[in-house]
Order: structure tokens, then C-alpha cells, then sequence
């Protein structure tokens, strides 16, 4: 019995198509044999990526740096704005005081002077006029009225130039204003 050439071809093909042939090449060593071959390309493209894992770290480093100082300056911002409408609410509270001293002194300052004028005229007639220690009380009074708003004008001047949470622009325009 003798061996034809045509079932050795087959058989060689068979072991061919189920990856077995014995002289066949296997994946791993074709990959091998690239791979050597195209090395610098491999080396470039793995270079290149760990340059931008790199750069990655590096923005997400910046960002969140970045992030942290806008907050901070947001909070800055926040602590100046609060402190501006407390410079605000001063300012108005002089405002409003000196308004209130204006208007009060006005008819204190008439009751005073109607109260001496008054006085002064019955001391003319008579130095003993039974109304003349009222007058002298409505005078005193008049002017403790006065001085109770005159106080409270210097108080609240001094509290808006004292005051810590008033910034600089803020406290020389609360002094112009009182």
C-alpha cells in the first residue's frame, strides 16, 4: 500500500485549518515578530499616552486649585458685600437720626425761645409772676430735649467711625453724611 501525494496534501491542509500544523507559525509569535518589527511606533504611541495621562493629572491639578481660589474669592466677596450693606444700613441710620434731631430741634428750639421771650416779658411786669417758674421749667426742659438729641447725633456719629465692619470708603462717607 503506498501513500498517495494527494492525501498528504490534505491531511496537510486539514492541520492548516485547525491551526496544528507543525511547521504553522502561532498567533503569539506573528505578534511577537510584529511587534519587534514596529517597536518604535509601539514605543512613540505608549510614550505619548503616558504624556497625556500626564497632562491629564496635571489640568485636573489645575482645576481643582483653580476652583478652590474662585471659592475663596467668592466667600471674600460675600463677607465684603455683607459688610458693605451693614456700611449701608448705617449710613442710613445717620441719615435718618440726623434727620429726626433736625426736625425735633426745630420745634424745641421755637418752645425755648417762646418760653424766655415769654419769661423776659413778665419779669418786666412783675418779678414774682406766678408763671415764671413754669416758663423756667418748659426752658429747662426744652433744652434737655435738646441735649438728648445732640447726644444721640454724637453716638450714632461715633458708632459708623468706629464701627469694624464698615469699610474704609464706607465710614468717610457715613462721616460726610452725619
Amino acid at each position: 500500500w503506498s501513500s498517495d501525494v494527494c492525501s498528504s496534501d490534505l491531511v496537510e491542509n486539514l492541520l492548516r485549518e485547525v491551526n496544528q500544523h507543525p511547521r504553522q507559525r502561532q498567533l503569539w509569535q506573528d505578534a511577537k515578530i510584529w511587534a519587534i518589527q514596529h517597536r518604535f511606533i509601539i514605543g512613540l504611541s505608549l510614550g505619548a499616552i503616558i504624556l497625556l495621562v500626564f497632562n491629564h493629572i496635571w489640568i485636573s491639578y489645575l482645576v481643582r486649585r483653580r476652583s478652590h481660589q474662585l471659592e475663596q474669592a467668592h466667600i471674600h466677596l460675600r463677607e465684603q458685600k455683607e459688610a458693605l450693606e451693614q456700611a449701608q444700613r448705617l449710613n442710613i441710620l445717620g441719615e435718618m437720626a440726623s434727620g429726626f434731631a433736625h426736625e425735633l430741634n426745630q420745634p424745641l428750639s421755637a418752645i425755648k425761645s417762646y418760653a424766655q421771650g415769654s419769661a423776659i416779658r413778665l419779669e418786666k411786669e412783675n418779678k414774682n409772676h406766678p408763671l415764671l417758674p413754669a416758663l423756667r421749667q418748659i426752658d429747662q426742659q426744652a433744652q434737655r430735649g435738646a441735649d438728648i438729641i445732640r447726644n444721640l447725633r454724637l453716638w450714632v456719629g461715633k458708632q459708623s467711625a468706629n464701627s469694624d465692619t464698615v469699610p474704609q470708603i464706607g465710614r468717610a462717607s457715613c462721616r460726610e453724611r452725619v
